[in-house]
């Protein structure tokens, strides 16, 4: 959906020094079993994706250091392959060291050197504990025809999503001053869906005036502010 922001995370720890400078983003780190594969780096902003740069992964490690104007923090992500990446926010003049696995960066990883990127690693680990219990629920639903059984499930299922909420509405009013309660707001998964733009106007409003009082530039704040013209 085009309005729901599902961002993706990875990170991890590497052995290269001397990376970047101010004018720059580095990211740098290890993925096991991934030589001779390329970590991609891609701009994930308001109008699409743009491909930035790529860095073959060798002996384990990678480096890649995005030059930048742009001061404010912006979402990139860092991916082996369309349906292996994830989505972290960086800003102008940090290094993010990070370590994953190849098989599943989302589910693997570890960031260290921005506050913001680990707001989006908490994110991406709390949407990892909700998709695996109702994977489990899922599979309990299918192994039986009982109904009584179907509607215990179907009580956990609110539970766990009701339970879901709770958290990202607290991340949200913890973290206003950072772009990541951005994805927090907008997260998804399967058919589930958090918050309604429409139902939850006033937290995202609220949220949308604090981002704007500290990133009035920011050209994800920008489309956050037409999406609520366009609701009202």
């Amino acid at each position: 959906m085009k309005k729901r922001i599902v961002l993706f995370l990875l990170s991890a720890a590497c052995l290269f020094c001397g990376c970047g400078n101010k004018k720059s983003i580095c990211f740098k780190g290890t993925v096991s079993e991934a030589d001779g594969r390329f970590m991609v780096v891609s701009r994930v902003g308001p109008d699409g994706t743009e491909v930035l740069d790529s860095a073959r992964i060798e002996n384990g490690c990678f480096k890649l250091v995005i030059p930048t104007q742009d001061a404010e923090p912006a979402f990139y992500c860092l991916s082996l392959s369309e349906d292996n990446g994830f989505t972290t926010l960086a800003r102008q003049g940090e290094t993010l060291t990070l370590k994953a696995e190849s098989g599943s960066l989302v589910r693997s990883y570890h960031i260290t050197g921005g506050e913001d990127a680990a707001l989006m690693e908490k994110l991406d680990r709390q949407l990892s504990l909700f998709a695996d219990s109702v994977e489990t629920l899922r599979e309990l639903f299918l192994s039986t025809g009982n109904d009584t059984v179907h509607a215990q499930i179907e009580k956990a299922y609110l539970q766990l999503k009701a339970n879901h909420t709770a958290f990202l509405r607290d991340f949200i009013l913890q973290n206003m001053h950072s772009l990541a309660c951005m994805p927090a707001f907008y997260q998804c998964y399967d058919n589930a869906v958090f918050f309604d733009e429409k139902q939850d106007a006033k937290l995202l409003v609220q949220m949308a005036e604090t981002l704007k009082k500290k990133y009035p530039n920011n050209l994800n704040v920008k489309w956050l502010e037409k999406e609520i013209q366009n609701i009202k």
